[in-house]
């Protein structure tokens, strides 16, 4: 054993208080100290203990697991949110407000696959399996659904148009027609699976 204070040997430490040379007090380790070595120990064989992580570390991987979380409910909400926009008044009769959802147009159909692939994708696969490319996927899906609602929107609005839609199998002047607020809230829904995509990508490369 050698003196802490002065590095001088100790001839007999188990019979010695202080050090014969300088008269630094001989202190065993405490307690505390024994178990911080014994933490910071890491063994890498079979059977080993992995040491604690820092709390910083484990601080951020939370952090980091609640953003992906959030940005999976977002866009599930707006999967959810498409599907319900198309039983919601889509074309509307200028003349008499008689209104038909988007099931009575060539639309509802294509909307509502577009909508159920968009929350599978979200809630089964979503930063898992494929990763980011399932994101990606439910991102296009998004964009697809609101790009579709935003043309149907700005030609409904038309009212100098010769063209015509089909309501019920029926060929309808788009000029007696106007969209209804089943288009907004499809066009609002799909922006919001776009946001949760573009949300979650950015978490994982950040991550």
């Amino acid at each position: 054993m050698y003196c802490r204070e002065c590095g001088a040997e100790i001839p007999s430490p188990e019979n010695s208080e202080y050090c014969p040379q300088c008269g630094e007090p001989l202190a065993e380790p405490s307690e505390d100290d024994g178990r911080t070595a014994e933490t910071d120990t890491e063994h890498d064989g079979a059977g080993g203990r992995e040491s604690t992580p820092p709390p910083d570390t484990a601080s951020a991987t939370q952090s980091s697991s609640s953003r992906w979380r959030r940005t999976q409910l977002l866009a599930v909400g707006g999967g959810v949110l498409a599907g319900i926009s198309a039983f919601l008044p889509w074309v509307t009769a200028r003349t008499g407000g008689q209104s038909v959802d988007a099931l009575a147009t060539p639309f509802g159909t294509p909307l509502l696959a577009a909508a159920a692939i968009v929350t599978f994708l979200s809630v089964a696969t979503w930063g898992r399996g494929f990763g980011w490319l399932t994101m990606l996927l439910a991102g296009l899906g998004g964009a697809g659904i609101t790009y579709v609602s935003v043309v149907v929107q700005s030609t409904l609005s038309s009212t100098y148009t010769m063209g015509t839609i089909q309501v019920h199998g029926n060929d309808v002047s788009v000029a007696a027609v106007s969209p209804g607020v089943g288009v907004t809230v499809t066009i609002v829904a799909g922006l919001v699976v776009v946001a949760g995509a573009l949300l979650g990508i950015l978490t994982s490369l950040t991550s």
